[in-house]
């Protein structure tokens, strides 16, 4: 009976010092490029290409690819790839960039059961590695991506530029009529919810346009975010 117990303890403590061994051989992403560039400059929405670097152990295999750019308000994207065996791969998956003006962190898992099982999809019980690249994707709006075209079309941008310059008209005319002589400066347009690209444009072109120039913005995008909000605050409170 006490060989019995003592051969169980062995395989037992056998299998814990296998499942050990096994869960420290993860597979690893070194790096994510992006046309050879370790980040990416985009506009909302577009598509592009990260090239990502695995390098798989012995005894694993890497199946699936979740991408996962952090606080876009998206959810996380399954790539189904070739299965990974042991060496070092280079792997091709699209990544969509937000829609708001921002710097941004890639975040990348893989998944894989070894043997004669599948893993079904980026499920976590099969996560096998995971690495974070911090602020490689750099939404701005007003250029052209280095990948495939954003969601806001030429034309649109055009509207948007000529809706603010309209609206700078406007202003210039209601200042020439109402009897400029006030040291303080002129208020900015309100803000109704609908006309961020005008409110933008006053802001821009009234000696508010260093807070949106810092993260990329030269011309009205239409998204009334943080950047705007601090501008249109700002504004406010001189001609108070």
């Amino acid at each position: 009976m006490q060989s019995v117990l003592k051969v169980s303890t062995v395989v037992f403590l056998a299998s814990a010092m296998f499942l050990v061994a096994m869960s420290a051989m993860a597979a690893t992403f070194t790096n994510a490029e992006f046309d050879g560039q370790v980040n990416v400059e985009g506009q909302p929405g577009s598509t592009e290409k990260a090239t990502l670097r695995v390098v798989v152990p012995v005894g694993q295999v890497v199946e699936y690819v979740q991408t996962d750019v952090i606080s876009d308000g998206l959810s996380p994207v399954c790539h189904d790839i070739a299965d990974l065996s042991e060496g070092t791969h280079m792997v091709d998956v699209n990544v969509k960039l937000p829609p708001n003006v921002n710097l941004y962190d890639l975040e990348v898992d893989g998944y894989g059961i070894f043997g004669n099982f599948t893993s079904n999809g980026c499920d976590e019980a099969n996560n096998i590695g995971s690495a974070s690249f911090n602020d490689v994707i750099r939404v701005v709006s007003g250029t052209s991506s280095s990948g495939s075209s954003g969601s806001t079309s030429t034309l649109e941008q055009r509207l948007n530029n000529l809706e603010a310059l309209f609206a700078s008209l406007l202003d210039k005319l209601d200042k020439l009529t109402s009897g400029v002589g006030s040291s303080k400066p002129a208020c900015p347009p309100a803000y109704n919810g609908s006309n961020a690209s005008a409110v933008q444009g006053w802001l821009m072109g009234n000696g508010y346009s260093s807070g949106f120039n810092e993260v990329g913005v030269y011309s009205p995008t239409g998204f009334f975010g943080p950047v705007t909000a601090t501008a249109y605050a700002q504004a406010n409170t001189a001609c108070k």
